[in-house]
């Protein structure tokens, strides 16, 4: 996460980032964003509807969608910076 919170901030604004917390409360999910300092938005999946849909079945996964709402890649696992950067560039020119 400080991986991804480091890309919302370099990218100023140019790709959207968005946390989906899917196991936990949404005040545990709000504590932990806190102590790791994430600023990009974060929505709580109570209900497991969203990761069904972007099949967010091993934790952490990355999704890079479009603006146009097509699933451009996918990362299972801990990102690192030059995947992340490849990813970016690829799926953004970013």
């Amino acid at each position: 996460m400080p991986l991804l919170e480091q890309a919302f901030r370099s990218e100023h604004g140019r790709v959207r980032f968005l946390g989906i917390d899917a196991n936990d409360t949404s005040s545990a999910a709000r504590t932990f964003l806190n102590q790791v300092h994430v600023t990009y938005p974060a929505v709580s999946d109570a209900d497991g509807s969203v990761a069904l849909q972007y099949k967010l079945f091993g934790l952490p996964t990355t999704v890079f969608i479009s603006s146009s709402g097509k699933t451009m890649g996918r990362h299972i696992g801990e990102l690192q910076a030059g995947t992340l950067r490849a990813a970016l560039k690829e799926a953004f020119n970013a």
